[in-house]
């Protein structure tokens, strides 16, 4: 009898953004995203390979690390972005100065987003990187500091998933095609820890 058979487009072959052999995995169970209330990005958000993290290694919590990189063509208070971040509204962000909050993000534009602000970005032009705070206001603390890469992508976050997590990579890692935009400071955090040496 004839069989029905669907054609499936295949997805294209995306190039290791490491070599997995040359990295470890964080043992103990790996890590998890959190159902308390506490993660860090939009429900139904996608985690691919890469995303950098902060895990608290007491409980094994992880949270995603957030940065934009500001685009030509908008303000200090409505900077344009690049399209490649995590950012939601309500998250606080901040260059050199003062940090504010954003009250929206327009993503109708195919090359870039544009961040409404509660108030001017000090520092927040061409070249510059948003980087995640704790809260609004002046002298700025940034939120979480990468100690971890995402090594498994994670689809459709709802909280509670267990992560696949590369702890250690022993070569040099170009981070030009990592997901999403990594600013100096953050990747200066990344190869502290003695782990990585990624550039």
């Amino acid at each position: 009898m004839a069989k029905d058979f669907e054609t499936v487009a295949s997805t294209p072959y995306q190039k290791p953004l490491w070599n997995y052999n040359l990295g470890r995995n964080l043992g103990n169970g790996g890590a998890f995203l959190p159902i308390d209330g506490s993660l860090n990005v939009a429900l139904g958000t996608n985690l691919p390979t890469g995303t950098l993290l902060y895990v608290n290694l007491s409980n094994r919590q992880a949270y995603a690390v957030k940065n934009a990189l500001v685009l030509a063509g908008g303000t200090t208070s409505a900077p344009r972005v690049d399209k490649r971040h995590l950012f939601v509204a309500n998250d606080v962000v901040f260059v050199s100065g003062a940090a504010v909050t954003i009250t929206s993000i327009d993503s109708s534009n195919s090359a870039y987003d544009v961040f409404t602000l509660s108030g001017a970005c000090a520092g927040a032009i061409e070249g510059s990187y948003l980087e995640y705070g704790v809260a609004a206001g002046a002298d700025p603390v940034v939120k979480y500091k990468p100690n971890i890469v995402l090594q498994e992508r994670v689809l459709d976050v709802q909280g509670g998933e267990r992560l696949s997590c590369t702890a250690w990579i022993f070569e040099d890692v170009n981070t030009s095609k990592f997901p999403f935009v990594i600013s100096p400071l953050r990747l200066a955090d990344l190869n502290a820890t003695g782990r990585y040496l990624m550039f």
